[in-house]
């Protein structure tokens, strides 16, 4: 069966979307629908509505936790306020290229920040660009631009900082340290130097 093309955005734009989408008790949740009962449309509508809503949501997010785009939809428009309302062991993935003015302190156990394909990361006024102060962080794909006096960091893992992974990134020409492992246990792979 091939992917479907488009979503069902099923009530979206009803103008009588309150009175035609009615979410049913959670008494009636756990019970389910009676033999012979025949659910008020209102119930079908607010189902058909939630399941589209969700599903859109996973092809936007890819699994991912919080999403950082220009999009409206999209959860956040910078990484540093994605980081800092993020759980331990949730998963951010950017859409959008950045600039980081401050360094990014990465300080959540099992967080994984997932970079799209082409997302350029360029040095604004921080000498350090992302800093892992956390175990298990896992950092994919992206591109590291700017990074290029010697005073400058693109990715420091600290000391303390287990078990951390650093995976598909590139680091543009010039780039004078592109990855500090304070921690000697960071595992780095598929890194690109241009």
């Amino acid at each position: 069966m091939p992917k479907p093309t488009s979503f069902a955005a099923w009530t979206v734009g009803n103008g009588s979307f309150v009175t035609r989408t009615v979410e049913p008790s959670a008494p009636k949740k756990v019970q389910g629908w009676l033999p012979d009962e025949i659910p008020p449309s209102e119930y079908h509508n607010w189902l058909f509505y939630n399941a589209d809503q969700w599903a859109q949501w996973h092809a936007r997010a890819g699994g991912a936790d919080f999403i950082v785009g220009d999009n409206a939809i999209d959860d956040f428009t910078t990484l540093a306020a994605a980081v800092a309302v993020a759980a331990a062991g949730q998963t951010i993935r950017v859409k959008k290229n950045v600039t980081l003015e401050a360094t990014l302190v990465v300080g959540l156990d099992n967080l994984r920040i997932l970079f799209d394909p082409g997302v350029t990361i360029t040095k604004g006024a921080a000498t350090v660009g992302i800093q892992i102060t956390a175990d298990g962080v896992r950092i994919d794909g992206g591109r590291m631009a700017g990074y290029t006096v010697a005073a400058d960091v693109a990715i420091e893992v600290t000391a303390g900082s287990d078990y951390c992974s650093i995976s598909g990134f590139r680091f543009a020409t010039g780039t004078d340290t592109d990855i500090n492992d304070l921690s000697g246990t960071a595992s780095i792979t598929a890194k690109i130097n241009e």
